[in-house]
């Protein structure tokens, strides 16, 4: 009997390992701990892999263990706490797909820390200044929506859009030549309507902007559908 417990081991071991590395590169992008993300991860098909086989290998080492303590002993209770070790640790890793099944249909929000690091990420950029109101939501597997509201650094925006990272420079100084060159009432509203419009098609262009790094960063932790909603704050 023990060596069949061993050769259990053996055969489960190659996917617990190679299940093992994929989750804890998949841990490290979504900025969570292992344990963390055995719970709280959504990349189901490695989490699963991992448990089940984690929970083969544990029960071939009690198998194993307890075999060889009855050969040397002769004493049956090893066998009775082999199958104690064993009955737990499925009723443990049961638990855990039971509950991260539920939570997949029943829907959740994004880890906190995942959700800190966006934040974070956001708000390191320089055409943002701050962001408020975040809300997520985990529907099923593999699709997020991430709702929040931005406020924008309009000053860097009208830098980024004249190119105005340096005073004095050329294109300063082409600003201030084409402010004088206005001439009249007409002239100057003529220069704040285009420039307004210059600065919305440039604060539409930041929102996109903004919404891919969220996708970028959101792809990484194995999401593959995202509805992300971001408002001007």
């Amino acid at each position: 009997m023990g060596g069949l417990f061993l050769v259990v081991g053996v055969l489960e071991t190659p996917a617990l390992i190679r299940s093992y590395h994929a989750l804890r590169t998949t841990s490290k992008r979504a900025r969570m701990s292992f344990m963390k993300y055995l719970s709280n991860g959504n990349d189901i098909i490695n989490i699963t892999t991992f448990v089940e086989c984690a929970l083969g290998v544990l029960a071939a080492g009690a198998g194993v263990a307890s075999s060889f303590q009855y050969w040397i002993t002769g004493d049956p209770i090893y066998d009775s706490i082999a199958s104690v070790i064993m009955a737990t640790s499925v009723v443990a890793g049961s638990s855990l797909l039971l509950t991260k099944n539920t939570r997949a249909l029943v829907g959740e929000t994004l880890p906190v820390e995942f959700v800190e690091y966006l934040i974070f990420t956001l708000e390191e950029d320089d055409i943002v200044n701050s962001v408020h109101d975040v809300k997520t939501e985990v529907l099923g597997l593999d699709t997020v929506r991430f709702k929040a509201e931005i406020e924008f650094n309009a000053e860097a925006i009208t830098r980024k859009i004249k190119n105005l990272y340096n005073i004095p420079s050329p294109e300063s100084a082409q600003l201030l030549e084409q402010m004088r060159g206005l001439g009249c009432e007409e002239g100057a509203e003529d220069w704040v309507m285009r420039n307004n419009a210059m600065y919305q098609t440039a604060l539409s262009s930041e929102l996109q902007r903004i919404e891919d790094i969220l996708k970028r960063h959101l792809a990484e932790a194995h999401f593959k559908n995202f509805y992300i909603d971001l408002e001007l704050w």
